[in-house]
């Protein structure tokens, strides 16, 4: 079977790449996002830091 045909992957693969933009770029009226409100997050990330994250710089 093809990834294009299995619609559960293509479900799991949609949701874990909307976690990071739900929970660190998108922020409310405030400008806070749901990480800054938990203390996750210091502030919010722009997508290109999360795209490009090298933890060995």
């Amino acid at each position: 079977m093809l990834p294009s045909e299995n619609t559960s992957l293509q479900a799991r693969i949609s949701s874990i790449s909307r976690l990071p933009y739900t929970n660190y770029i998108k922020t409310d009226a405030n400008g806070v996002t749901p990480a800054m409100r938990f203390g996750l997050a210091r502030g919010p990330v722009k997508f290109e830091d999360i795209l490009y994250f090298w933890p060995w710089k």
